[in-house]
């Protein structure tokens, strides 16, 4: 095919025809992505049993059930509410025999997929909305206990909750509805035939009542002398309550002498500790509610409790921190129930998560926010989101040992979950006028370096790996974020950095006879596996030309990488298909046309084009043959984006990564594909 068809050098190319389609496709983003409310909820969190961050639960029901004998059984019940029709991998551990829908599944049977440390493997059909699950296990040898963990069937080891796959657990009861957690029945006897439904609930039991509120049962082993209590009014009314501790009552902010309320005024009561009584009891809770949780409890769930501090400002109550109590610890909102305390959820598979192809999406829509505000606003509003909550899932990790979202936010212990985060947290810094908001991204945004520098793997000469391996994908997650926090710090160890990372990336990864990179180094073998694969090298490719445009034009060391930029960009064009698509595999002809490749190499080589280091006249044509091809064979009528290959893992072999299966919107290509677009308008 003749490039030139393309491009009339004399003409400028038809950018309302190409403004049309980045609506077209940005629009449909934004249709099967949509906005979700961050929801406050109860969390009941169980004495027997734990979590772990991004894998499953441990119930010990020994603990639960003390005078459990061999033989002795009980079911545990939960719902797995998912978002969509999926397979998923489930994963368990000390169930004799469980259900799915009401579908049996034998454990130690047929039916698994395949054992691991954590347990059995089992894949299973899951609908949209709940899906009941009901585990039966029985005591041996002494030991009664069940692990389960939900997730997607090529990563079970990784309960994610985001749009790799959207499972949440949650309790079967009409009481808790919509709660995390699970169901508990009570024991049954060895020997004894009892089937689930026959069995009465032991666990969760009915939630207390919070008319009397004792804070010294909450917060007995800490210091603090205030405490509050928050509710709302719903309906007219009066406040009436009797104190067992000096109590200060606040409506609507200003300290009541009348405890008359109307519908909507906020009450808060500000308790100081006593050594026998501390709290109030109150006789009105028919009259509130708490308007800001997602609740269906009966009773329970009228104040929200927190403390103990040394003094209390009533103008920071929020809900999204942690607050710093009196002995310098982390705390957040409670129920008057002792175990029970309310939490953030945000059920969203991509709006507000933190993931990095979900940040190379968003970024997407940012650079064409000129041409649709709502594009932008959308952006920040989901960005926002990660910095709000950021300190809070510190916390919750801390306390629950999982977090309801954002949960790769916390470890932190590969660049994947630093790198875009930080990347698109530097350009809405950049575009934020409110010095608060600021402050928060700022905070993440150095908490993010530290952890690239803290967390992060190296090999002897300082190049960033993943002990076993080394990926050429790590160059994108991490270089154009850490050339960024070189422009806004001033500091210019950030750009030593990101330029060393590329150089030592090039020693071992690059193919001199092709001009392109291998996907993965092995140091066990001192060797790379041979296989260009396309999303790898585009990752390379736009690590350069972004870290070649941050850098200072006086940065020793920048001429090394716009010669190597060059030289890749010239071998990379070479492999150029006739319809203007890279394959999978760069250098192998049978291997499928991939659309995320292609319209990275589009956006590299278009920045490459604008910046004056390519020549405009001859890779022109190659942006635009390219994105020709994106629009005919990538992009359908409603705006999908199809033929992106799914997440990678890694191998020696090339046929492995040619037979990749490809997912339709998948934001490692849809995001790319608006950025090709808005490049090419550009030129």
């Amino acid at each position: 095919m003749n490039k030139d068809k393309y491009i009339d050098k004399d003409k400028y190319i038809d950018k309302d025809k190409y403004i049309k389609e980045i609506i077209h496709i940005a629009d449909r983003m934004l249709e099967t992505r949509p906005r979700e409310e961050v929801i406050l909820r109860p969390y009941i969190r169980p004495e027997f049993a734990s979590r772990k961050l991004r894998r499953g639960v441990h119930i010990d029901l020994k603990q639960y059930f003390g005078s459990a004998s061999d033989g002795d059984f009980a079911y545990v019940s939960v719902n797995l509410k998912c978002q969509s029709d999926a397979v998923a991998a489930l994963t368990v551990k000390g169930a004799e025999t469980f259900t799915v829908n009401g579908k049996p599944y034998e454990v130690n049977g047929e039916k698994s997929v395949k054992t691991c440390a954590d347990g059995e493997i089992f894949h299973i059909d899951l609908n949209q909305g709940d899906n009941a699950v009901v585990f039966k296990c029985v005591c041996e040898n002494n030991v009664f206990e069940l692990d389960y963990t939900c997730a997607h069937i090529y990563w079970p080891q990784y309960w994610t909750c985001d749009y790799l796959l959207w499972v949440r657990d949650t309790i079967p009861s009409d009481e808790y509805a919509g709660e995390q957690g699970f169901c508990i029945s009570e024991l049954v006897s060895a020997g004894e035939r009892r089937e689930y439904n026959a069995c009465a609930v032991s666990f969760p039991g009915r939630a207390k009542e919070d008319d009397v509120i004792d804070f010294n049962e909450l917060y007995q082993t800490e210091s603090g002398r205030y405490a509050l209590a928050y509710s709302v009014a719903r309906c007219d009314g009066r406040l009436n309550i009797k104190p067992h501790s000096e109590c200060r009552v606040f409506i609507n902010n200003v300290k009541a002498a009348d405890y008359r309320l109307k519908k909507g005024d906020e009450i808060k009561i500000i308790c100081e500790r006593a050594e026998d009584k501390w709290g109030f009891e109150c006789k009105s809770n028919d009259i509130l509610c708490l308007p800001n949780v997602e609740q269906h409890r009966n009773h329970g769930c009228h104040w929200l409790l927190l403390g103990s501090f040394d003094r209390m400002d009533l103008s920071s109550i929020q809900f999204k921190e942690p607050y710093e109590n009196a002995d310098g610890e982390m705390t957040f909102w409670r129920f008057a129930e002792k175990n029970t305390y309310l939490r953030p959820y945000l059920d969203s598979s991509f709006y507000g998560q933190w993931f990095y192809a979900i940040m190379v999406g968003e970024l997407g829509l940012l650079y064409c926010s000129g041409y649709k505000e709502e594009y932008g606003d959308y952006f920040r509003d989901s960005m926002s989101i990660l910095y709000e909550y950021y300190k809070y899932m510190q916390y919750d990790a801390r306390l629950f040992g999982d977090t309801p979202f954002l949960k790769r936010s916390v470890r932190k212990g590969d660049l994947d979950s630093i790198g875009t985060i930080g990347t698109n947290l530097c350009e809405l810094y950049l575009r934020e006028a409110d010095s608060e908001k600021r402050e928060k991204i700022m905070y993440v945004l150095e908490d993010l370096a530290k952890s690239v520098y803290k967390n992060i793997p190296r090999m002897d000469d300082g190049c960033f790996y993943r002990i076993d391996t080394m990926w050429a994908d790590d160059t994108y997650m991490s270089c154009p974020f850490l050339v960024r926090m070189g422009n806004i710090t001033g500091d210019e160890k950030y750009y030593s950095e990101a330029a060393e990372q590329l150089k030592m990336y090039k020693q071992r990864l690059y193919i001199d006879s092709e001009n392109i990179f291998s996907h993965i180094y092995f140091p066990d073998k001192g060797r790379a596996n041979g296989v260009p694969w396309g999303r790898g090298n585009g990752w390379v490719y736009l690590a350069l030309i972004d870290v070649i445009e941050h850098l200072p034009q006086s940065f020793d060391g920048r001429d090394e990488l716009v010669e190597l930029y060059s030289r890749a960009v010239g071998g990379i064009s070479a492999l150029q298909s006739e319809t203007g698509l890279w394959r999978q595999v760069l250098n192998m002809p049978s291997s499928y046309a991939e659309t995320s490749c292609t319209a990275i190499f589009s956006v590299a080589i278009a920045r490459g084009i604008r910046a004056g280091i390519l020549k405009k006249d001859v890779y022109l044509p190659v942006v635009e043959k390219a994105v020709c091809g994106l629009l005919e064979y990538s992009v359908d009528e409603y705006g999908d984006v199809t033929g992106v290959c799914r997440g990678s893992g890694c191998k020696d072999d090339p046929n492995y990564y040619a037979h990749l299966e490809t997912i339709k919107n998948d934001d490692h290509g849809t995001g790319m594909v608006l950025r090709a677009l808005y490049e090419l308008i550009k030129l």
